[in-house]
């Protein structure tokens, strides 16, 4: 699986960033640079039935969604009045891991087939959004933020499938076949939608605190995550 997180599109964006920061004093409005990490959790609706297929019923199962990886976003911003600008920037939330176990039990009630799938998602893209200011004190900004995400779904996923079967003289055999390995890259673009706290702690200094939402959800294994990215930032503004 082409890893694009560390392609010519990154590289554009630091590019830009960094113009961003030399130039900044040429632009009439504020402007400001930033980075951030945090935690990411996700919910998911697991909807896959149990369905009967040549006399035998299989049955899904799951395990527990666990995040795992370091999510992040890099910025930049444009404040063009006191109450509104623009961001954009990267947001990497991370990954989650989850393992689906297939069971499929004959009519005699003896199970005959197992598949188990350890499967492993990654999201992230580029984002620009609208941002509304809203200040609570000299201090402290609220911030809401709706814009659009424009980024991939990277799935990874091992299978590991044993079968067992009995022969005419009542003897069972189990035969478990070799790890199979998949991965594919799904483009999206999809609404994302933020609300911040901005402290100021110096003149140009200002810290973050930020929560991200988005879903998502894979059709043909009717799986459906909404995940939140809760984030601690740094900005600097010129």
């Amino acid at each position: 699986m082409a890893n694009k997180k560390n392609g010519s599109p990154m590289r554009i964006l630091l590019f830009t960033l960094l113009s961003f920061s030399i130039n900044a004093h040429s632009f009439p409005i504020n402007s400001t640079i930033g980075w951030g990490t945090g935690y990411s959790w996700t919910q998911a609706t697991f909807n896959e039935k149990a369905y009967e297929l040549g006399g035998a019923i299989e049955t899904p199962s799951y395990t527990s969604v666990t995040n795992q990886d370091l999510p992040w976003s890099l910025y930049a911003g444009l404040k063009f009045t006191p109450y509104y600008g623009i961001e954009f920037g990267y947001l990497d939330y991370g990954s989650i891991a989850f393992t689906q176990t297939l069971t499929k039990i004959d009519s005699q009630n003896v199970e005959i087939e197992n598949r188990v799938a350890k499967r492993t998602i990654s999201t992230q893209g580029f984002l620009i959004s609208h941002v509304l200011f809203y200040p609570l004190s000299n201090h402290i900004t609220l911030q809401g933020k709706a814009g659009l995400l424009f980024g991939d779904n990277q799935y990874s996923e091992q299978e590991q499938i044993t079968y067992q079967f009995t022969d005419d003289n009542g003897v069972t055999s189990t035969i478990i076949e070799p790890v199979q390995f998949s991965s594919q890259s799904k483009a999206f673009s999809k609404a994302q939608f933020a609300i911040a706290l901005l402290y100021q702690y110096s003149d140009n200094w200002f810290m973050r605190l930020q929560t991200n939402q988005i879903e998502y959800e894979l059709t043909q294994d009717h799986e459906k995550f909404t995940q939140w990215f809760s984030s601690l930032s740094f900005e600097h503004q010129f």
